[in-house]
C-alpha cells in the first residue's frame, strides 16, 4: 500500500523530497506555461465565456493529474491507478464516518468546474440566496451579496438545488417586484418602465420590460425586468429604481389610498 511505504521506506525523506520538487515544477510549470496556452486555445475555440471557462478547467485538470502521477513516479509512490484505489477507499471510509456532505460537495466541485453553470463575475441565485460569483472552489463557491458580505456556499448545494444564473455573456438580466391595487396596474408598470429607462446604468438593449406574475380583483404583482453591464451594480440600481417608483408611486397614489 501507498501508505506503508510512506511510512517504512528506508530512503523516505529523498522519495518524498522527490515527490515534492517534482510536484513544486510541475505546477508552477502549468501555470507559467500550460493554462495561458489553454486560455488562448478556448478563445480560439468559442466566443462563448462558459464554454472558454470549461476547455481551461478541463486542461488544468488533466495537467494537475499528469503533474501527480509523474510526482508519484518520481517519489516511487506507485502510479496514479495505485493511488486512485488509495483515495477511493479513503472517501468510502469518510463516508462511512458521516462525511458524506463533504464528499457530495468536493464531487458536485468538480461537476461544477467542467461542466461551468456560471464562472467567476456571474450573477446567480439559490434558494434565497444570491450575489456575484467571487471565487470557485472544488468544495465552496464564494459569492458577494447585494451587502457587500462574503457568502460561502457548498458545492452541493448548488448542484443539489435550482440554480439560477442571470449573466449572459456580457450583460445581467435583474428585475424589481412590486405589489398594488389591480386597479392601479397599468400606472405602476409606466412609472416602472420610465424608472428603468431614465437610470444610468440599465441597458437599452434589450429593452426593460414589465411581466404580470399574479393578477387578481384586489391585487397585481408586477415584475420588472433588464439588464445591466456589470452584474456589481445589480443591488445598486435596485435600490436606485425601488426608491424613485415609491416615492412617485406615493405621489400618484399607485399603492391607493391610505386609511386614516
Amino acid at each position: 500500500m501507498v501508505l506503508e511505504q510512506i511510512l517504512t521506506g528506508s530512503t523516505i525523506q529523498l522519495r518524498v523530497t522527490r515527490f515534492l520538487l517534482v510536484m513544486f515544477v510541475g505546477l508552477l510549470f502549468t501555470r507559467a506555461v500550460v493554462m495561458p496556452v489553454a486560455r488562448k486555445l478556448a478563445s480560439r475555440r468559442s466566443d462563448n465565456v462558459t464554454t472558454q471557462a470549461s476547455i481551461e478547467n478541463l486542461i488544468g485538470i488533466m495537467s494537475g493529474f499528469a503533474v501527480f502521477s509523474t510526482a508519484l513516479q518520481a517519489g516511487s509512490f506507485g502510479g496514479l491507478v495505485t493511488i486512485v484505489g488509495t483515495v477511493a477507499a479513503a472517501l468510502t471510509v469518510a463516508v462511512g464516518f458521516g462525511m458524506r456532505e463533504e464528499v457530495g460537495s468536493l464531487v458536485s466541485g468538480l461537476f461544477i468546474q467542467l461542466d461551468n453553470p456560471f464562472v467567476k463575475g456571474d450573477y446567480i441565485k439559490v434558494n434565497d440566496t444570491e450575489g456575484v460569483v467571487r471565487e470557485i472552489g472544488f468544495r465552496t463557491t464564494e459569492l458577494k451579496s447585494s451587502a457587500s458580505e462574503k457568502l460561502v456556499i457548498p458545492n452541493r448545494v448548488l448542484t443539489a438545488n435550482g440554480l439560477r444564473n442571470f449573466t449572459k455573456g456580457k450583460k445581467t438580466k435583474t428585475s424589481v417586484s412590486v405589489k398594488v391595487p389591480s386597479e392601479n396596474a397599468e400606472k405602476a408598470e409606466d412609472l416602472l418602465l420610465k424608472e428603468a429607462s431614465g437610470a444610468e446604468k440599465v441597458l437599452e438593449k434589450p429593452e426593460p420590460e414589465v411581466v404580470y406574475d399574479a393578477l387578481d380583483e384586489a391585487k397585481a404583482e408586477i415584475e420588472l425586468h433588464y439588464w445591466v453591464k456589470n452584474p456589481e451594480d445589480v443591488s445598486e440600481i435596485r435600490s436606485v429604481i425601488l426608491r424613485s417608483f415609491s416615492s412617485k408611486a406615493e405621489n400618484n397614489k399607485v399603492f391607493g389610498e391610505k386609511d386614516e
